[in-house]
């Protein structure tokens, strides 16, 4: 008897019990779970459901894929790196894999491999409309303008509708200083996307550069109403406006910008001359004084700015 129960607790230790979860499903449960954290940006959790995945699977390329972009939301760039070149070695068709290792390179200042990264992304999903945005975009950003031209043509075709694309052509234009075609993306892209500021911006700039003087200062003006420390839209609005003879409206704008970046030379000197233009010759004395004890280059930038060339 005594036997017999011995040999029936064997039996109930190996047998698996009724509902149990073999590792595939429990590996599954959790990727589920840590993407649906992912989606409703509970980090942490998501984090924790991504690394539970990895127990069971340290080679898993979706769990290593997730915990990188985890680690870039977090800044953490060279963590994420990591994850991401673990999760490329597991799965090397994941177009997915390359474009978040692009991005990871990029804000870690390495364009060669970034852009290396982005071109296999686009090479393995080339209908991705958004690897190729990610591409024009590290590539406008180094000033490759031809290649980005490229970039963007082929995306234009597959989705004109994508705001962004329609600015970074822009920018292309912009850069080869074709003004009016400049002009075109950019007002394109914010009839696509009216409440972005870099695109009214942009647009305002390009239209100042076509000495559409009202145009552009209605722009700023809407660039300022986006973003109201727009500190660019700022100092261009005050040219403009010491261009026009527009004194006080120029002092105006010169204070907002210098309050957004007090350390900023170029902002003092723009309003210590805006100052002087203005008749307020106290207030150009402080900003002077302030100049000369900051940086002296900028003090004399400020003496030439008001003084009339001689003929």
């Amino acid at each position: 008897m005594r036997k017999l129960l011995i040999a029936c607790i064997l039996v109930l230790t190996i047998l698996p019990v009724r509902g149990q979860t073999p590792v595939a499903d429990s590996l599954s449960i959790y990727l589920k779970a840590g993407g649906a954290a992912l989606s409703d940006n509970r980090i942490p959790e998501a984090y924790e459901k991504f690394q539970q995945a990895l127990r069971l699977d340290p080679n898993n390329a979706n769990a290593l894929k997730n915990i990188g972009m985890i680690h870039s939301m977090k800044g953490e760039f060279w963590k994420a790196l990591d994850y991401f070149k673990k999760a490329q070695q597991q799965d090397t068709a994941d177009a997915d894999i390359y474009n978040n290792l692009g991005a990871a390179y990029q804000a870690t200042g390495d364009t060669t491999r970034s852009l290396r990264a982005y071109r296999k992304a686009m090479s393995l999903a080339p209908e991705n409309v958004a690897f190729a945005r990610n591409l024009a975009t590290t590539l406008v950003y180094n000033k490759r303008f031809s290649e980005a031209s490229s970039v963007l043509n082929l995306a234009l075709k597959k989705d004109s509708a994508d705001p962004e694309i329609q600015y970074l052509m822009g920018n292309v234009h912009m850069a080869g200083n074709h003004l009016y075609d400049a002009e075109s993306f950019f007002a394109r892209a914010v009839n696509l996307n009216p409440a972005e500021p870099r695109y009214v911006y942009n647009l305002a700039v390009v239209k100042d550069k076509l000495n559409k003087k009202e145009d552009a200062e209605a722009a700023y003006k809407r660039t300022i109403e986006l973003n109201p420390r727009h500190f660019d839209a700022y100092q261009h609005l005050g040219v403009l406006y010491i261009l026009s003879k527009r004194y006080p409206e120029a002092v105006e704008q010169f204070e907002r910008a210098v309050k957004i970046r007090p350390d900023d030379m170029n902002a003092r000197v723009a309003l210590g001359g805006a100052y002087v233009y203005n008749n307020m010759p106290e207030k150009a004395e402080e900003v002077y004084q302030f100049l000369l004890k900051k940086d002296s280059s900028s003090a004399q930038r400020l003496i030439n700015l008001i003084t009339p060339d001689k003929e």
